[in-house]
């Protein structure tokens, strides 16, 4: 299986085949940010798709505001379907923002 970190720096690779979408939560398609309180799980969903019948696996990265390092959580498949719809829970450690990104990939 094909490590999400070790494909950050050529992204179009990976991503070329994979679609990432109906992400929540949003507002807005991103516009602006929601709003947990410490300690109150986010929960992410998303559906990915990609052609043809490879096992697609999902991962959020998330890092808060003033930290450098991203932090990664597996997303776990919803059903079993050759699209995979993921959901993965974080809590937010402070009052900051927390940056988050999905990446979808084969392997």
């Amino acid at each position: 299986m094909n490590s999400p970190k070790a494909n950050l720096e050529e992204p179009r690779l990976v991503l070329r085949r994979v679609v990432i979408e109906g992400l929540q939560p949003e507002i807005d398609a991103g516009k602006y940010p929601i709003k947990r309180t410490v300690g109150e799980r986010v929960v992410v969903e998303a559906d990915i798709h990609a052609d043809g019948q490879d096992v697609l696996s999902a991962v959020v990265l998330y890092r808060p505001e003033r930290e450098s390092a991203w932090r990664e959580a597996a997303m776990r498949p919803l059903s079993e379907s050759i699209q995979l719809t993921g959901r993965v829970k974080f809590p937010p450690e402070n009052r900051r923002r927390v940056w988050n990104r999905i990446l979808g990939f084969l392997g």
